[in-house]
């Protein structure tokens, strides 16, 4: 369920087929524009603070997604629901983004070391079964997103557009906001995750 938490401190780690999606009925709405388009995540996402250079990321209070939030989400999802949930704040233009990462409550696994010095030996650790939300800057900042727009590029020189939003998701976001979210959620609420409501 959705709430604001402190989050344990870890070390880092580690489209489909079809039509085009430019609908903006917002019943084609995917999982993660469903787990963020609702004013209780906008108040929630309001109250979070700038994630700034040297803060404290063991008092630090997140929004924490976990799969009672979007329905579907595994493990082996997570990083997809990662750039999935980050598409979607760039599709909004708000300075928000979301990591994954395990809980405490996570459950352990064996997994096969792949790379280093000790290839091939197994390890007990922790699967990723949440998103950690937080908020990057006053203002949105489209270079903290891959896509086309960003002008990021990978070690081949080609951009990154595995945060890439749809035609439709964009369409959809903005009449969420210009029907729904100017009707139910309190106009500070919008100014405050940097929103102008006309």
């Amino acid at each position: 369920m959705a709430k604001l938490s402190t989050v344990e401190v870890q070390k880092g780690g580690g489209g489909g087929f079809g039509a085009p999606d430019t609908s903006d009925n917002l019943e084609d709405m995917t999982n993660y524009e469903q787990a963020i388009l609702k004013p209780e995540i906008f108040e929630m996402l309001a109250s979070l603070k700038v994630m700034e250079s040297g803060t404290d990321k063991s008092k630090y209070q997140y929004l924490v997604l976990d799969a009672t939030d979007i329905p579907d989400l595994t493990a082996k999802s997570m990083g997809a629901a990662g750039h999935a949930t980050n598409s979607e704040f760039a599709a909004l233009e708000i300075p928000y983004r979301a990591i994954p990462f395990a809980s405490k409550d996570a459950v352990k696994v064996e997994k096969t070391v792949k790379k280093g010095k000790n290839v091939g030996t197994t390890k007990s650790v922790k699967e990723t079964d949440c998103l950690k939300i937080y908020r990057t800057g006053e203002d949105f900042d489209a270079g903290l997103y891959a896509t086309e727009e960003s002008g990021r590029e990978n070690d081949k020189g080609e951009p990154l557009v595995y945060e890439n939003f749809t035609v439709g998701q964009k369409l959809r976001a903005d009449r969420w906001l210009a029907e729904v979210a100017v009707e139910e959620i309190d106009e500070k609420v919008l100014n405050a995750i940097g929103i102008e409501v006309n």
